[in-house]
This record gives C-alpha cells, sequence and structure tokens, in this order.
C-alpha cells in the first residue's frame, strides 16, 4: 500500500517518468534488502539471485524513469523560458516605441517664414504739407544746393547717402513748411532717411538733417 501511494505520489507530480523512477527505487530497495539481510521481503523473494534480479530490475527502472522524466521536464522548461524571454522583450520594446511616436520631432515643425516689415511711408501731417505734394509745389534744390545738401548729409553720416537722399529731404522740406510740430519732423525724418542700407536714423541724426535742410537755403515757401 505505501508503495502504490509513494508510485501514485511520483506520477502525479512528475508524470509517467517520474513514477517508474519511483518503482525502479523501491524496486532497488527491495532487492537490496533481501541480498544482503538474507532475508526474504515484504515480496517474498526466494533467494539471492531473484534479488540480485531485483534490484538489478529496479537500478534499470530508476535510470529509465528519470531519463523520461528529464526529457518529458526538458521542452516545458525551454518553453516556459521563451515565452518569459519574449514577454519581457515585448514589456521593453513598447514604451520605447509609444515614447518615440508620441515625442514629436522638432525638424518635422516647418519653420514659419519671416515676413519683412515694410518702412511706414509718412503722410502730410498739416493741410499745407498735402497742398505741396498734391500740386507738385515741394521745394527743389538746383545743382549747387543738391551739391551742398548732399556734402552736409554725409558728413553727418555716409550711409545716408543713397538714390533717395534728394527727394527725401525734400519730402522732410514739407514737412518743415507745412508747420509739423518739431518731435513729428524728428521722427519723420528719422522714417523717410531709414532703408537703402540704412537699418536706423538717431534723433541727433534726424536734428542735424533737418538742419541741413533749413540752412541750404532751398527749403522755401514758394
Amino acid at each position: 500500500m505505501v508503495v502504490l501511494l509513494l508510485v501514485l505520489g511520483a506520477a502525479a507530480s512528475g508524470g509517467l517518468g517520474a513514477a517508474l523512477a519511483m518503482l525502479g527505487i523501491v524496486a532497488l530497495l527491495t532487492g537490496l534488502y533481501a541480498l544482503l539481510f538474507k532475508r526474504r521481503s515484504w515480496v517474498g523473494i526466494p533467494h539471492r539471485k531473484s534479488a540480485a534480479l531485483v534490484a538489478g530490475a529496479g537500478v534499470v527502472a530508476a535510470f529509465v524513469g528519470a531519463g523520461i522524466a528529464g526529457a518529458t521536464a526538458g521542452p516545458e522548461q525551454s518553453a516556459d523560458k521563451s515565452a518569459s524571454i519574449a514577454a519581457e522583450q515585448s514589456a521593453t520594446a513598447t514604451p520605447a516605441v509609444a515614447t518615440e511616436q508620441s515625442t514629436p520631432s522638432a525638424m518635422q515643425a516647418p519653420a514659419a517664414a519671416k515676413t519683412p516689415t515694410a518702412t511706414p511711408t509718412p503722410t502730410p501731417t498739416t493741410a499745407g504739407e498735402a497742398a505741396a505734394a498734391a500740386g507738385g509745389g515741394i521745394p527743389k534744390p538746383d545743382s549747387q544746393q543738391e551739391a551742398r545738401l548732399l556734402a552736409d548729409i554725409e558728413a553727418i553720416n555716409p550711409q545716408f547717402i543713397n538714390r533717395k537722399t534728394v527727394s527725401n529731404a525734400r519730402n522732410q522740406c514739407s514737412s518743415v513748411l507745412g508747420g509739423s510740430p518739431e518731435s513729428s519732423l524728428i521722427r519723420s525724418t528719422q522714417v523717410r532717411f531709414t532703408g537703402l542700407g540704412v537699418e536706423a536714423v538717431t534723433e541727433s541724426e534726424a536734428e542735424q538733417i533737418l538742419a541741413a535742410i533749413r540752412a541750404n537755403g532751398f527749403c522755401r515757401a514758394s
């Protein structure tokens, strides 16, 4: 009864191979008992030769059972190990893919095109200035006055000399004759003389340009 329970327990835990190995161990111990102590075992082995055969059969059964149990457990353990490795790799790769997909690349965002800011063109601020602009009555320097005007403006800043210098000075003269406030004249001078290579005109430079226009002699009401 005890042997049956041992064999059934081995079969339940390790399958056929474990049950055969347990049966072999029991046979080995039984044969050795009868062989060494020269007594009949619980199965009633009659003599030493039979005991030796039982012990030998027990050794063979134990080895065969152990081989079957190892062959059965090997694929199962290998499959479990492969499944575990695959699960770890999947868990490791998934966050990386999610992070890569959820993080937008800075190179994908199109760069915003810069729109150049147009330099505002000052409008006449008084009735007299508007009339001069509309009727073409803006004073114009003669050749000597123009040469002297360019020389005076170049002395202030050589960058102010370009193809629109005389035109800017005439338009500014119309603002002067129109009676615009001094602060407005300074501001309009800064605006008119900015551009064509001139990035900015300071208040001091605007004041000097106004002085050169007023002192030139051409800026008079007709």
